[in-house]
């Protein structure tokens, strides 16, 4: 995939010294953000073909091919095994936090590609991004990323008939809020926080 224009300025700093590699997982996690899968994993793939020692890329992949709010059938791609097993191989090679955030993507897949475990994992997955938001209250990326995974559990599902919320609704909603206070153009918050609202009475 090239260079592609019109994403904004967005940026999650991962461990490598490859300004492409860099700049192609950048693209890669505002196209995860906006919902534009393929391009996020053709971004992510391009970013691993500059600097294959670069955990973070692989992690970028796993993330794209994953469930996401606006399907409901999800079916594992062959891809995410060759990911995982890239995750694990160069896992030791990154960062604390990155480590965290690799082995929280380990608890989003098993071996199981009916899918029938998808909903522990989804729960799995989401009280490991739980504990590293807590470890890292200043990374709003892995908030970001804890709100997608709640979502992921509960799509199209966070308001009564009545218009009240439901229970899992008001956190998720306070936590993009204050992303957005800290900064109004985080895409993904600004994204999430649309749909975490627009079946609501504001």
């Amino acid at each position: 995939i090239p260079p592609l224009p019109g994403l904004g300025h967005h940026a999650y700093l991962i461990s490598t010294k490859v300004d492409s590699a860099q700049f192609f997982f950048n693209q890669g996690i505002n196209f995860y953000y906006s919902y534009h899968l393929r391009d996020a994993v053709a971004s992510f793939k391009e970013a691993a073909r500059f600097d294959t020692a670069a955990v973070m890329v692989y992690w970028g992949q796993a993330l794209a091919m994953g469930p996401y709010y606006n399907t409901y059938a999800y079916k594992m791609k062959p891809g995410v095994a060759v990911a995982l097993a890239s995750m694990r191989r160069l896992r030791s090679g990154g960062t604390e936090k990155e480590q965290g955030l690799v082995n929280a993507m380990l608890k989003r897949y098993s071996n199981d590609t009916t899918n029938a475990d998808r909903e522990h994992l989804d729960s799995a997955y989401a009280r490991a991004l739980s504990k590293l938001m807590k470890k890292y209250p200043a990374d709003d990326d892995i908030r970001i990323l804890y709100i997608d995974a709640v979502m992921l559990q509960h799509k199209w599902d966070f308001w009564s008939p009545d218009g009240s919320p439901k229970k899992w609704t008001p956190r998720l909603v306070r936590l993009c809020e204050g992303i957005l206070k800290r900064d109004p153009h985080q895409p993904a918050a600004l994204h999430y926080y649309i749909h975490l609202t627009e079946a609501g009475a504001h």
